[in-house]
């Protein structure tokens, strides 16, 4: 039996600690899908990360807002709304959860956000401000590069989409679009065709 001043032995309490946070940013790049797995330099990226954890109901952003961040979503959830205002409800576009990204369009233009950005479970995200990014990238990094690369291969295809929707809205499959029609203007104005 053990002394009275010494608790008894037996197996430890499980107390796992938490992920370092650059090691958590890495494996959330990596679960993105937008930098492949044998991308080299990663963790120097991911030191450019800042932590933010947010309750629910909080917003990240606004629509308009400037663009100057990317986040990846470590832990919770947050919706993404557009539209609405000062009292008024916008819709839900999408709804994220760990694992997944959002505001990547701004790390390559910085325009205002389209759309809002609301916590609505209890966040724990990593942003990458587009001025960090912009120096990665000026400095040839190999990992920003690759993020870089990845991200236009999402809005290639965004756009690939968006274009192949426009041409169906505007003429039948069997048909060459009608061109007075005003759809057919951005359907024109929007693609590359290559």
């Amino acid at each position: 039996m053990p002394p009275p001043d010494r608790p008894p032995r037996g197996p430890a309490p499980d107390r796992a600690a938490p992920e370092p946070f650059g090691v958590a940013v890495v494996a959330a790049l990596l679960r993105t899908g937008l930098v492949p797995p044998s991308a080299e330099g990663l963790e120097p990226l991911a030191a450019c990360f800042e932590r933010v954890a947010l309750p629910a109901g909080v917003q990240v952003f606004a629509q308009g807002d400037e663009g100057d961040g990317w986040y990846l979503i470590l832990a919770g959830a947050v919706a993404v709304v557009q539209g609405g205002g000062p009292g008024v409800e916008g819709e839900v576009i999408d709804q994220l959860e760990a694992g997944e990204s959002f505001g990547e369009m701004a790390l390559i233009d910085g325009a205002p956000r389209m759309a809002a950005a609301e916590v609505v479970e209890a966040a724990v995200l990593a942003r990458l401000p587009r001025g960090a990014f912009d120096a990665r990238v000026a400095a040839g990094d190999p990992a920003a590069v690759a993020l870089l690369r990845g991200m236009a291969g999402v809005l290639c295809r965004r756009h690939r989409q968006l274009v192949s929707v426009l041409h169906d809205l505007v003429g039948a499959p069997d048909e060459p679009p009608d061109p007075s029609l005003p759809l057919w203007g951005l359907v024109k104005a929007s693609a590359t065709w290559n």
